[in-house]
Formats: structure tokens, C-alpha cells, sequence
């Protein structure tokens, strides 16, 4: 019978014998199940369990003494306040999958008696041995093991346990590092690490470095009901959301749960996700601290590194082939010291920096450290700076062809290095671009080893402080670039950089080449403020680099104030018609009672978006109207 028609009849069998009392109604909670939507109710049923107090003793043991580390240490509070509190495992499961329990029910004339075997036939002759009743029947209990019980034990069983004494046992165990989600840090490391001490009497591994939480770029932990679970299969390869939602419609999920997933698909990936390859979805995992608790993944984030594997193809092309097919470089840079350049020690000095930090973080286990320092040297230091900075020597307007030399050695030697400093994170794009590179040293970049030696100079190199030199070039630069996108002026303007500070005028004499190319200035002037003039203050564009430092920009004839001060006049009126509006959308009737926080903290950062650049256009035109 059905247990609800059981519950019917007993209630009839009891007022049957008069043992009938009532029943009154009661509010519960009432498990469903998701798939049958059938009632889930408990049943009692026998259990094995596994006492873990002496084992969960000497795993608290190996982390207070340092035989076990956990990274970062902050979860050794965790492991502790888990381990210290610790309760028998239930490691019995009643499911169709699994190992099933090696323990056999022996039927005899006096009961039933449990034997551990790995067999039947090994149960039985147990039984025949030790029993001194007959054996009726012998039964291997249907349950199977705790899947954690099971992955518990892979350190071993994956090397041949209960075997020992076999050369990968011997060569592979303990292991040495663990990486794993700190979700699963007292269900998967704690137990390995249990099993581990009391099977071997070692440790399965000497470090554990725990990752956080995958969450979406809001914050949210992944969930399919959510829609917003990335698939890195999606990423690699590219889907469209339309074949994103199909795949919905295939899936367990109620049809309400779906319909939720959808909305929430259409608003995080409108577009669906683009093609961005499986280099570019590493290096942007990585790009992220891991360590962290939660940690916000966002498709743009990989977007940005697919944008960053094109810049280092394109970087190498442009190396590539300025690189005769005979090139043999240098075996050592201090050979090129006495022809370097300030920029060519700064930049040599930027690649030993990065050398060193990598090495630093890589050991600490800092991947987003190490990902953080070859990315900015290789954009900003390689790509922004130095191989623009080469560019008019590569061409040789008034340098010699030694100086030319000396930079197709750096850049051979920064493409080498770089490259092997990007191949754990780009195994795919680093290896192809490895193997063109003339003189690379080995067929395959997997032979070559990880930069750790740095690159000496020896001989007349600069003594000026180069780094603070190139740090204001580039300062300086980015501000007159500023004023040239701000004002729509053309590249051919004149810069006129003051400055009141005589170690600055001397760090800037040392780059003055390198601070007209990059500024895109017909012609640069570097001054003292007590020589400039009062037609060059008065005739000006003004961008403050520090109260040392001062640049202008002269636009006297190039900049047409009045008609710049109309399409200012415009803007802003756009501005303020924009700044209405999402205005207006906080006037609503209980607009902070039933609007959601995350909404009105949309309309808060729209509103302080528009004030901010409403700002920046009054400061703008308050300069033009000084120089009308």
C-alpha cells in the first residue's frame, strides 16, 4: 500500500479499537522533491559511521606544527574550530552510484554477523574461519560510500593502495601542493589529510592553497536558476543568447526557475558572449586575487585580456619583422652598456623589476600579483613607452646604425623574455609566437626555462634617477595628450613644460626626444618657470603636473574659442537634460521605500556621473573664456 492510504487505515484501525484521541492541524515544512515533486519524508535506517577524534588529533597537530600549511593562513582558525569539534561520519549512502561498502552480511543460525572484505569469496572463508555456527546465507550491504570517503582517499588510491611498495607510490606520495576551493576545505582537505595520517602515516600534501568563491560580477554565487552560471566552454568558443537560453529549456529546472534564468541571461550577457579563447580566460581568472573570499568574475574583464593577447601578437610582429632572419643576439646586455641610451637603461632596469617581482609572487603563490606585472610591463612599459620611444631611431632620423642595433637586441631580448614570463598563464599564444622568433634557443618554449637571472649593466651607464625621470615624461605626456583630445586640437601644436625644480629640468633634459614623441607635440620647450614668458601664460592651455611642474599648451591661432565655446554651450545643455532625467526617476511616489537599493544605487552613480563631467566642462570653459 501507499504510505498515505496506511496513514488513512491506521486512523480507521484506531477508532476500530476505540483507541482513537483526535487530531488537530499543525504548520510544518514540507520537503518536495525538485525532480518527482514527490513529498520527501526521513526514514530510519542503520548507518556506518567512522570515528574521527584521534584522526581529526593528529591533522590539528600537522597544521599547529607547520608539517601542513594552509594558504592563506587565515583558515587555520577554520581547520581548527571544524577538527577541535569533531563528530563520528556517517560514510554510508543509499544510492545506485558509488563504491559500495565492503561489508557482508553473514546470515547463521545464531544471527548475523558483518564482515569487512574486499570479496564474497573472501567474506566467506572469514566467516568459515572465525564462526563456529553454519552459514545460512552471506550479503554484501547494498550501500555505497560517501563520496567524499572515496575522493578522501585519491591521493593514495590514485598511486596503487593499499600497494605501497610500487615506484609510483614511492616517486608521487605525499605530493607537494594541494589547490582546491575553500568551500570544500573540512568535506575534501581535512578528510584526505585524516585518511592520509591514519592509512600511511603521512600527509598527502605539504601545502593546500585554497581559492575563494566563483561569483558573477554583481557578487552573486553562480546559480542556474540565476542564468548566471559562465560555462568556460561558452567563453572559449563564443555563444550567442539565444543559444544560451535554449540550453535552458533542456534543463531540470521548473518552468518559473527558467524564466527567471532567462531574464537574468538577457540582462548580463545582452549580446550573448563573444569569442575569447582559452589563453585570455586564464590570464583573466588569474588576473583576479583568488584568495579572496568571493571573487567577482566579469565577461568584460576577459574581454579586456582577449584585447591584451592581440596587443602582445601584434607587439610581436612588429619585432619580428625588424629582425633579420640571420640575427644573432648578444649573449649578454652588459655588452650594449656603453651604447645605451637613459630610456634603454630605464626600460632594461623596468625588465629586471619585472623579472624579480615575477619570481617573488610565483612563490608566494601571488598569481594575481605576477599576472598584474608582466601585463603593465608589457602595455604600458614595452607597448606605451619604450618601443614608441624606439620607433624614430628604428627609422634612423639622425642616430646611427649602432643605436639601431642596440634597440633590436633589447627588443629581441624583451620578446624572449617576456614571453616565457607569460607562458604559464598563454601556454597557447606564447608557444606559437615562441616558435617564430628568430634565435629563440629552443624548438619548444616548454624547454626553455622560467626568467629568474636578471640582466647586468656594466660601463657608462646613465647616473641620472631614470625612473623618476621616465615616470614625469610620462606624466607629462598623458596630460598634454589630455588637453589635445579635451580642446579637439591637432597633433601639430607646440607644449611648453616650466618647471622650478633644477633636478627636474635635468631629468627632463635627459628625455626630451622621447617626451615630443610621445606627447605628439610638433615642437616641445622645457623652461624654467622664471623664464617663461607672459605671452606663453596668457595665450595657453594650462594642465598642472605638480607644484613643480606646469605645462602649456599655446593655442593662439589654432583654437577657435568662440566656436569651441558654442559646442561647449551645447554639451552642456545636453549634460543638464540628462542630469533632469535621471533626476526625475527619484521623484517617483515611494521612490526609497519600493525601489530596490540596487536601483537607486544606479540613479545615485548616473546622477554623480553627469555632475562630474558637468564639472569638468565649467572648468574647460572657464580656461577658454580666459583666452578670449
Amino acid at each position: 500500500m501507499k504510505r498515505f492510504d496506511v496513514r488513512s487505515l491506521i486512523e480507521t484501525r484506531l477508532k476500530e479499537k476505540n483507541l482513537f484521541r483526535g487530531k488537530k492541524a499543525h504548520t510544518m515544512s514540507l520537503p518536495v522533491c525538485s525532480r518527482s515533486g514527490d513529498v520527501i519524508e526521513p526514514r530510519i535506517k542503520e548507518q556506518w559511521f567512522l570515528r574521527c577524534d584521534s584522526m581529526a588529533e593528529k591533522a590539528v597537530k600537522a597544521v599547529e606544527t607547520g608539517q601542513l600549511k594552509l594558504i592563506p593562513s587565515s583558515y587555520e582558525k577554520t581547520w581548527f574550530d571544524w577538527m577541535n569539534n569533531m563528530r563520528d561520519w556517517c560514510i554510508s549512502r543509499q544510492l545506485w552510484w558509488g563504491h559500495r561498502i565492503p561489508a557482508f552480511a553473514v546470515h547463521t543460525s545464531d544471527g548475523v554477523h558483518w564482515m569487512a572484505a574486499t570479496s564474497l569469496e573472501e567474506a566467506r572463508r572469514n566467516a568459515e574461519k572465525s564462526l563456529q555456527c553454519p552459514i545460512l546465507r552471506i550479503e554484501q550491504d547494498p550501500d555505497v560510500l560517501d563520496t567524499w570517503f572515496s575522493s578522501s582517499l585519491l591521493p593514495m588510491s590514485s598511486l596503487g593502495w593499499p600497494k605501497t611498495r610500487t615506484d609510483d607510490f614511492g616517486r608521487y606520495f605525499p605530493t607537494t601542493l594541494l589547490e582546491t576551493g575553500v568551500d570544500i576545505l573540512f568535506f575534501w582537505v581535512a578528510r584526505m589529510a585524516m585518511l592520509s595520517l591514519q592509512l600511511t602515516g603521512q600527509l598527502p600534501f605539504r601545502e593546500v592553497l585554497l581559492h575563494g568563491i566563483l561569483c558573477d560580477a554583481h557578487g552573486r554565487k553562480m546559480s542556474k536558476s540565476l542564468g548566471n552560471v559562465i560555462d568556460p566552454v561558452h567563453v572559449v568558443q563564443g555563444v550567442s543568447l539565444q543559444s544560451l537560453q535554449s540550453q535552458l529549456d533542456a534543463s531540470n529546472l521548473s518552468q518559473e526557475e527558467i524564466e527567471k534564468a532567462k531574464e537574468g541571461m538577457k540582462k548580463d550577457f545582452p549580446n550573448g558572449i563573444p569569442q575569447i579563447g582559452s589563453d585570455a580566460l586564464r590570464f583573466a581568472l588569474c588576473f583576479h586575487d583568488f584568495k579572496e573570499l568571493r571573487v567577482n568574475v566579469d565577461v568584460n574583464t576577459m574581454i579586456r585580456m582577449k584585447h591584451f593577447c592581440n596587443k602582445i601578437w601584434q607587439a610581436f610582429r612588429f619585432c619580428a619583422n625588424l629582425l633579420p632572419d640571420d640575427f644573432k643576439p648578444v649573449g649578454d646586455l652588459a655588452q650594449l652598456s656603453d651604447s645605451l641610451t637613459p630610456i634603454d637603461a630605464w626600460f632594461i632596469g623596468r625588465l629586471n623589476a619585472t623579472i624579480v617581482d615575477c619570481n617573488k609572487h610565483f612563490e608566494n603563490y601571488d598569481l594575481h600579483l605576477c599576472s598584474r606585472v608582466v601585463h603593465d610591463f608589457f602595455y604600458h612599459d614595452f607597448c606605451d613607452v619604450y618601443l614608441e620611444c624606439c620607433k624614430p631611431r628604428l627609422r634612423q632620423q639622425g642616430q646611427t646604425q649602432a643605436s639601431a642595433d642596440v634597440v633590436l637586441h633589447i627588443l629581441h631580448v624583451t620578446m624572449d623574455t617576456s614571453l616565457r614570463l607569460l607562458h604559464p598563464f598563454m601556454p597557447s599564444l606564447t608557444e606559437e609566437l615562441y616558435q617564430r622568433l628568430p634565435a629563440c634557443g629552443e624548438d619548444s618554449i616548454l624547454k626553455a626555462a622560467f626568467p629568474k637571472k636578471t640582466f647586468s649593466l656594466k660601463g657608462s651607464v646613465p647616473v641620472a634617477d631614470v625612473d623618476e625621470g621616465v615616470r614625469l615624461v610620462k606624466e607629462i605626456a598623458r596630460k598634454i595628450l589630455h588637453l589635445k583630445h579635451e580642446y579637439n586640437l591637432k597633433n601639430d601644436v607646440q607644449a611648453v613644460v616650466a618647471c622650478s625644480s633644477e633636478q627636474m629640468l635635468g631629468d627632463l633634459a635627459l628625455f626630451h626626444k622621447e617626451l615630443e614623441h610621445l606627447s605628439k607635440a610638433k615642437q616641445l620647450r622645457i623652461v624654467s618657470k622664471a623664464a617663461l614668458s607672459d605671452d606663453d601664460r596668457r595665450s595657453s592651455l594650462l594642465a598642472v603636473v605638480s607644484s613643480d611642474c606646469e605645462v602649456y599648451v599655446p593655442v593662439q591661432g589654432v583654437l577657435d574659442v568662440k566656436a569651441e565655446m558654442a559646442r561647449m554651450d551645447k554639451k552642456m545643455a545636453k549634460l543638464e537634460a540628462n542630469r533632469e532625467k535621471a533626476i526625475s526617476k527619484t521623484r517617483i511616489p515611494e521612490y526609497e521605500t519600493k525601489t530596490p537599493e540596487h536601483v537607486r544605487a544606479g540613479h545615485r552613480a548616473k546622477i554623480a556621473e553627469v555632475e562630474f563631467e558637468m564639472r569638468r566642462l565649467k572648468e574647460q570653459m572657464v580656461t577658454l573664456t580666459r583666452l578670449e
